[in-house]
């Protein structure tokens, strides 16, 4: 983004642009940053940073356009460029991109529309308004087969792409820092279905789930990136176990490497295996005693935490790091094995707060002693 930037400031002068503009000029010159240019395209080039910087400023674009009105560039339809744009291809997946029509003026779906009234101009209207051959009714009725009917049945005709172009460029050019400006603009907030269609099978009540919330929690209660990228690889169910390796036949078996009697999953390794059952009654009894609260935790529970209480989803983040150790490092999970790594997890912490002058931050998470 920030190539982009330097690219579409007029104010700015380099060798390096000017190459670049000369291999854009060679070849259909600035249309391709008002339009949404297909592969082929772009790969003609022959510049792979021109290339990627129309690539990102496409993505830029649709954020930051959906970011101030509301609404994604791509479902402007007045806004949309005839040529060279990926949306507007044939059923061989050709590409449109009429020179002739392009040098008398027709460059957006918006040169085709007719308001007030709905849908496109006549062929004949549009040779009035732009002079071009009586013979082009075949490209015509061609071109209007293959625009997405979206686009001229509800165009939003607003704003022109010139003037989204003019503002976007206007806004990018005054950005001191360029990087984090585009991240926070093209970052999505998404959530995979997938993972979470899996694991809302195990709440209680699903429809209640904040996720957003759960990932904060589970990232903010501990300062150990190890633990951070654990977690992220939990949700997301990355890490392989034998009921997976077996099927792709990694493993002989697909029984859980603790106790051999079950399948290898990950809610089975760690929550319900008969060898892991015992660290988490033991983890329950403590909190009940030093904390002086009766709470039960299911699966989902041992597998996120415990809402609005960073303290107890910690130590359920280290119940489960410590059998992942475990598993991977060959060694029967024990009470006494993890109750020794949450010391050594608590001593580490106090030493790095009292560096950084947080101790009470330290004390105010480690409410209890383990």
């Amino acid at each position: 983004m920030y190539w982009v930037k330097l690219l579409l400031d007029n104010n700015f002068h380099s060798i390096w642009k000017t190459i670049e503009l000369s291999a854009l000029d060679c070849m259909y010159g600035d249309i391709l940053w008002k339009s949404f240019a297909p592969e082929s395209v772009l790969n003609k080039l022959n510049c792979t940073q021109l290339a990627d910087s129309l690539r990102t400023w496409y993505v830029y674009r649709e954020s930051a356009v959906n970011l101030s009105l509301g609404i994604p560039f791509s479902d402007l339809g007045a806004c949309q460029s005839l040529w060279f744009n990926k949306n507007v291809r044939s059923k061989s997946k050709q590409y449109f991109y009429y020179e002739d029509w392009c040098d008398k003026g027709i460059l957006y779906v918006d040169d085709l529309l007719n308001p007030p009234h709905p849908g496109s101009k006549l062929f004949e209207e549009l040779i009035l308004d732009f002079d071009i051959s009586k013979r082009d009714r075949r490209k015509f009725n061609f071109l209007i087969k293959n625009v997405p009917s979206s686009w001229i049945d509800d165009p939003h005709i607003e704003i022109s792409n010139l003037e989204i172009f003019d503002k976007l460029v206007d806004d990018l050019v005054q950005v001191p820092k360029v990087p984090r400006h585009a991240y926070s603009i093209m970052i999505e907030k998404c959530v995979p279905d997938k993972r979470v269609s899996f694991w809302n099978e195990f709440a209680e009540d699903p429809e209640d789930l904040e996720w957003d919330k759960i990932h904060v929690r589970n990232f903010k209660c501990s300062i150990d990136s190890r633990f951070r990228s654990f977690y992220f690889k939990i949700f997301h169910k990355a890490i392989a176990f034998n009921d997976f390796l077996y099927k792709i036949k990694r493993r002989d078996s697909p029984d859980c490497v603790f106790c051999n009697k079950m399948p290898e999953t990950i809610t089975h390794v760690f929550c319900e295996c008969e060898i892991i059952k015992p660290l988490w009654e033991d983890m329950v009894k403590i909190i009940r005693d030093k904390d002086n609260i009766d709470f039960d935790i299911t699966i989902f529970d041992k597998m996120f935490g415990v809402p609005d209480d960073m303290f107890l989803t910690y130590l359920f983040l280290s119940v489960k790091y410590y059998i992942y150790v475990c598993k991977f490092q060959n060694k029967t999970p024990t009470c006494i094995g993890l109750w020794a790594y949450v010391k050594t997890n608590r001593e580490t912490e106090y030493f790095i707060a009292k560096k950084k002058n947080k101790l009470s931050c330290h004390f105010r998470k480690w409410r209890f002693d383990i």
